[in-house]
């Protein structure tokens, strides 16, 4: 099996290669664009963060030469434990899995429950949230320490006596409960933005500037409608904060303009998290589902064959595919690049909301 080693080999490099660079794009543009300053952002830029170290640290893996035979000592133990049985590696896979979960919430709650996401995003809980996707990783892969040990001058697997129950635990943990949680959360913003749709959607008489009764303004007449269609306060800046052109309209329906631009902009912010979550479980997938069946015993797995050089191979993908997703399906990430890159004129177009 030297060639399916030496196929991940060159498949990592590359996928560090790109995963460096893709996630490093995302980190610039939401750091120095203005308008990409949001709670949604935040968490996607903690994404990238970590994807980026993942993909460097796939990179530095597959290119730096590991001694032979591993030295039976501390050092050497360590080295098999963190660096060669991925421990470390493992630990922001883990890490990255909460943040998503984390970024799906906050989705969740602004738009199914706008009037509480004050109370659950501001800075303060967002960043304790950022912390429990880094204690939460720490803390179940601190059993990959452990299955890892030099026998014989080489890194190798071993069971230890907790294997078939801990194995099945942490993958629950760490896969089945936050995809079943993730699952849940987007079936439910579906169905409250097709609610929001279907009371935007008819306005039989919407006010005009011209039309509008005496010291009813714009502005005053739609701060208070979300996206899912009910009254908040703070929907107006909202429109701004997801979509700078949002708001910004003159045309004859100011109100159904304003409902209607917050609406496509969650929605595009739904519909790009979605096609993320669902190369989530497409990378993830193989990998958890063949580990939790070799866990309870119920498969034999080569760690050199084919079924575990393809899963690895997917979990390791899931660290620059994201990025390409935004390019391709986020407006405002691509207003971002072009706000960030296309010079003065084109910023020119894209004033601070």
């Amino acid at each position: 099996m030297a060639e399916a080693l030496l196929s991940l080999r060159i498949i990592k490099t590359i996928i560090g290669l790109l995963g460096i660079f893709n996630n490093g794009l995302v980190i610039v543009v939401i750091a120095k664009v203005d308008f990409m300053h949001s709670m949604t952002n935040a968490f996607i830029c903690h994404q990238a963060i970590i994807d980026f170290i993942g993909s460097l640290l796939l990179f530095l893996q597959s290119n730096i030469p590991i001694p032979t035979p591993v030295p039976e000592t501390a050092a050497g133990e360590l080295l098999c434990r963190v660096w060669i049985g991925d421990a470390l590696l493992w630990l922001l896979f883990a890490t990255s899995t909460f943040n998503l979960l984390g970024l799906t919430l906050e989705r969740y709650i602004a738009i199914v429950f706008p009037f509480r996401y004050h109370c659950f995003f501001s800075r303060r809980p967002a960043t304790l949230m950022f912390i429990f996707s880094w204690v939460i990783g720490l803390l179940l892969k601190s059993y990959s320490f452990i299955i890892y040990t030099v026998v014989e001058g080489v890194c190798k697997f071993q069971r230890v006596s907790v294997s078939h129950v801990m194995g099945p635990l942490l993958i629950v943990l760490q896969y089945f409960i936050p995809a079943g949680v993730m699952l849940f959360c987007y079936i439910h913003i579906t169905i409250s933005l097709k609610r929001g749709a279907l009371r935007v959607a008819p306005v039989p008489a919407p006010l005009s500037l011209k039309t509008a009764p005496s010291g009813v303004t714009a502005s005053t007449a739609t701060s208070g409608i979300d996206a899912a269609g009910s009254i908040d306060p703070g929907a107006s800046s909202a429109v701004k904060a997801e979509d700078p052109e949002a708001g910004s309209s003159t045309h004859r329906h100011p109100v159904n303009d304003q409902q209607d631009s917050l609406l496509r902009a969650r929605r595009n912010t739904f519909k790009t998290l979605v096609i993320v979550f669902a190369v989530f479980l497409i990378c993830w997938s193989p990998s958890q589902i063949t580990f939790f069946m070799f866990n309870l015993g119920w498969l034999k797995l080569d760690f050199s064959g084919p079924l575990n050089v393809f899963s690895t191979f997917m979990v390791a993908a899931n660290c620059c595919v994201n990025p390409i997703i935004y390019c391709i399906k986020y407006k405002q990430f691509q207003r971002g690049v072009r706000y960030l890159f296309c010079g003065r004129r084109e910023r020119d177009q894209f004033p601070r909301p």
